[in-house]
């Protein structure tokens, strides 16, 4: 019984088949074959199903190993016969190749018969006319099988090369081991005879999907075509199937209910006092048989085990229905075929820290209003026309926000310097202190007004001995955090220019050398 696959939901690992063929049945009990199925199937994941006219009851399903002289599938049997026809071509110029080198031969023995031509003139059996037509035929004969040989040489490369193409796409094609199949042996009970519809479905584990994107940032939208790239290494290319794009994991599955064991906890041995030097040296002194090395205490305490738990929030998986029927090769060349095409929110600024390059970079502000889940995946980021790169997309939900970088502007510049370091050392406290001022130059080349947003951080103390503070900062940050970040949000008119200054104090004992400070 013939097969062909008509519905495929791919996972990301793997592909669940349907396949649909039709047969005749008899009353009575009999055995349906369904050959040349994929090798690598999952036996214990077929399923088979039927509809029509005659009234059946299924018996069982089992799965054989079929075995072939040839590849069954019929790309690779193409393959091979494209194979074949390729070599023969390969020695039929081998073989044109070598009568024209005798050819050649021959007419190089006989431009060396110089005593034969001497003979002949000499007799008056020949003319001087004849001889050097009969030498001018020799060379011109010799520069044209120079040329055809050239010719064969330049064709046998060509058919070698394509020799050497056909030989890797047929090993890609024909997987691990090409002359075996699966055969679904099917038994059933017939109380009417008829027509019967079967559906085989099966799980593939050569087949997967993964999401990519195309992000065009216009200054008028933001458009996100949601792509998929699919392949599938079957050996068998899928005609005209109905696709679905799923996100459920199915290789993580509960395999046991899950126990807890108690979890103990314990306060930390408080450590001994440090041992003086001359018990240190005296301990050094006694013999090694004194330490009693890895014995434990009947009394210690015993180590803290903490059962840890990995979790998952698996949630609804999401299924992506393909618009059209589908062509997929089996031989494991990927394919892009589009799940959407949507226009979402967005919003462009400009991010700055020049305390670690003087670069502004263009970041856009996205909200997911697509109503899709944006699975993690990579993107190509565009902006009009220009191909900026690409970047890792993180798992992002329908209505949750989102940043992208698109690069460095060269439309803003800024400008970080230190203005002042004065050091001042107080006498009586022991203490030192150093007082910085710096300035940040931004200036705006656009004639439109852009929001700039310049991120700046203080020296944050470790140790309570160690004392910063913000001594006066022009205009004021529009954040600040509790470890010494400080945030700007500036608006820049077209071709205004702005200035910023703030200035710290590091106070630090005397006798001491911090790191860190500049």
């Amino acid at each position: 019984m013939n097969t062909i696959p008509i519905e495929v939901t791919l996972f990301s690992d793997r592909a669940l088949i349907t396949r649909r063929g039709k047969v005749n049945v008899q009353s009575g009990v009999q055995t349906i074959r369904i050959e040349n199925l994929p090798l690598h199937l999952l036996t214990e994941s077929v399923r088979v199903s039927g509809r029509g006219n005659a009234r059946a009851v299924l018996l069982g399903v089992q799965v054989e190993r079929q075995f072939f002289a040839v590849t069954p599938a019929s790309n690779a049997q193409q393959l091979e016969q494209q194979l074949e026809q390729e070599q023969e071509n390969l020695l039929a110029l081998q073989q044109q190749e070598q009568v024209l080198k005798k050819e050649g031969e021959y007419l190089q023995q006989l431009g060396n018969q110089g005593e034969v031509y001497a003979r002949a003139l000499s007799l008056r059996e020949r003319t001087p006319a004849q001889q050097a037509e009969l030498f001018d035929f020799v060379r011109q004969r010799l520069l044209g099988l120079s040329q055809l040989q050239l010719k064969m040489q330049r064709q046998q490369r060509a058919s070698e090369r394509e020799i050497k193409r056909l030989q890797a796409e047929l090993r890609q094609v024909q997987a691990q081991r090409p002359t075996e199949r699966n055969t679904v042996v099917v038994e059933l009970s017939a109380q009417q005879a008829g027509d019967l519809e079967l559906d085989i479905k099966y799980i593939l584990p050569d087949a997967s999907w993964q999401p990519l994107y195309d992000i065009r940032y216009t200054p008028e939208n933001l458009q996100v075509a949601y792509l998929a790239e699919v392949r599938q290494n079957s050996g068998e290319d899928w005609q005209g199937v109905k696709m679905t794009l799923s996100t459920a994991n199915l290789s993580q599955g509960i395999s046991e209910i899950p126990e807890l064991d108690p979890w103990y906890v314990h306060l930390r041995p408080i450590a001994p006092p440090p041992m003086p030097k001359r018990a240190m040296l005296q301990r050094s002194a006694m013999p090694m048989m004194a330490e009693n090395v890895g014995a434990v205490s009947a009394d210690a305490a015993p180590e803290m085990v903490m059962n840890s738990a990995s979790v998952e929030n698996a949630g609804l998986s999401v299924q992506y229905q393909l618009a059209g029927d589908i062509q997929l090769a089996g031989n494991n060349t990927a394919r892009k075929l589009s799940i959407a095409d949507v226009g979402v929110k967005a919003r462009l600024d400009f991010v700055t820290a020049p305390i670690h390059s003087e670069q502004v970079v263009r970041r856009l502000s996205i909200e997911n209003t697509s109503g899709l889940t944006l699975l993690p995946g990579m993107a190509q980021l565009f902006a009009n026309d220009e191909f900026l790169g690409r970047t890792a997309l993180e798992l992002v939900v329908n209505g949750q926000s989102f940043e992208l970088a698109l690069g460095v502007d060269e439309q803003i510049r800024v400008e970080r310097k230190l203005a002042q370091r004065k050091v001042e050392k107080t006498l009586l406290s022991g203490r030192r202190k150093i007082v910085y001022t710096y300035t940040i130059e931004m200036q705006n080349l656009y004639q439109q007004t852009q929001t700039v947003l310049v991120r700046e951080h203080l020296p944050h103390p470790m140790e309570e001995s160690i004392k910063c503070n913000l001594l006066s900062i022009t205009p004021e940050a529009s954040e600040k955090s509790e470890l010494s970040l400080l945030e700007w949000k500036l608006s820049l008119s077209g071709g205004a220019k702005q200035t910023v200054q703030y200035s710290y104090a590091v106070e630090y004992p005397a006798d001491r050398e911090i790191v860190g400070l500049p």
